[in-house]
């Protein structure tokens, strides 16, 4: 999916460092796993726990470890799943007759805007059947009603399915989808209003299919997936200190921590409703999740103490560390350096490698991408 921060790019640099660490790797631990692309590069080199206090992050890490040797012919398996769903469609479009709201290329902003709002109203309507939480608190929001009945429709199919693999890979290959329909900036921490300017962009996101891009990607994930893996995955979702007490002596530590004032759960606040599918409360224009997460170290006033706690925990459990972060961030590398020298003390060794970075911006400024120095610290425990 558009994720902020995605390590895709950088892939290669952290297998550079891990590499010139020269430690024999037993255990691998994924602190801040996002989208669990780290967790996955190292699935063939050793046991992997892959942590982040997203649910999200858990069920993609899953969906990429997942066995799915039962599914003989995936483009069957795909094409069943969207039948099951189409049903569920069509029933809904039956109960609800008079929810039609119809999207085409001559389509004007001035009957596209009411279309707009009597979606946004549905918001209050009392629908009866159980998997109805996207139409209602989304249409016309990121997606349209359609793309809702459809987001609520195969996520119902996923439950069917239970504690088998294949729930995994269906509800990551709708988030794909959700994420390329969605008309926001790459991000859901708000979708853009409806303007003259702006509605022809919209209207083409509208007019996207979820059916077809979740059978893309559900074909593609299945395919591509479905190769044995030798070692095991454990996945959690605790705070990061919580989650280095439980790792092995030993195990190398890889963490990517927020380097910004930008909180993930507001960023991506709607995948974790999708995944948890919990009827949140929602607030403000663009229907966050109450209680959101928000990490001390993507705010100013707690960074420091966040580093500190990371190092004390890195220390007392015994394990390896490998940190990104960026030249740019709340933290300066000297900063950085002192403290870890500080709470680590001198039974680690320290390299720094760096890497000229494309940042993207994801919306946030006129700038699409921003050019960073992405830094990696390598903090090699010596022997005890």
């Amino acid at each position: 999916m558009k994720y902020m921060g995605g390590k895709r790019e950088m892939l290669g640099t952290i297998a550079d460092a891990i590499r010139q660490m020269e430690i024999p790797i037993v255990s691998f631990c994924d602190l801040f796993a996002g989208t669990s692309i780290v967790s996955y590069l190292m699935a063939d080199e050793c046991d992997v726990v892959s942590n982040d206090v997203q649910s999200y992050s858990s069920l993609i890490a899953k969906a990429y470890f997942g066995d799915y040797s039962d599914i003989t012919n995936v483009d069957e398996f795909a094409d069943n799943v969207l039948k099951e769903a189409q049903k569920i469609v069509e029933g809904v479009e039956r109960r609800y007759p008079t929810l039609c709201f119809v999207y085409e290329e001559e389509l004007s902003f001035d009957k596209m805007e009411v279309l707009e709002l009597a979606q946004l109203a549905l918001i209050d309507k009392d629908f009866s059947e159980g998997f109805s939480l996207f139409k209602k608190c989304y249409s016309g929001t990121y997606w349209s009603y359609e793309q809702c009945v459809w987001i609520d429709a195969i996520r119902a199919i996923s439950e069917r399915y239970g504690d088998d693999p294949a729930y995994n890979a269906i509800i990551a290959s709708l988030i794909y989808a959700m994420s390329y329909c969605a008309q926001s900036t790459g991000h859901f921490a708000q979708y853009r209003s409806l303007t003259p300017s702006n509605y022809r962009s919209v209207l083409m996101y509208r007019m996207k299919s979820i059916p077809v891009l979740f059978r893309k990607k559900l074909v593609e994930l299945l395919s591509v997936t479905n190769i044995p893996i030798r070692h095991r995955l454990r996945t959690t979702t605790l705070d990061c200190v919580d989650c280095i007490a439980t790792l092995s002596p030993g195990t190398l530590v890889y963490a990517d921590p927020p380097y910004s004032a930008v909180h993930y759960s507001r960023f991506y606040h709607v995948i974790e409703t999708l995944v948890r599918y919990d009827n949140p409360k929602l607030e403000h224009k663009g229907r966050y999740r109450g209680n959101r997460y928000q990490s001390p170290f993507d705010q100013k006033s707690n960074v420091v103490r966040a580093f500190v706690t990371l190092f004390d925990a890195i220390r007392v459990q015994g394990c390896h560390l490998l940190l990104s972060y960026s030249d740019n961030a709340m933290l300066a590398q000297d900063e950085l350096i002192s403290l870890a020298q500080q709470h680590l003390g001198t039974n680690y060794s320290i390299n720094v490698f760096s890497k000229d970075y494309q940042h993207m911006k994801m919306g946030r400024s006129d700038k699409a991408r921003m050019d960073v120095h992405e830094l990696i610290f390598s903090f090699k425990l010596l022997k005890k």
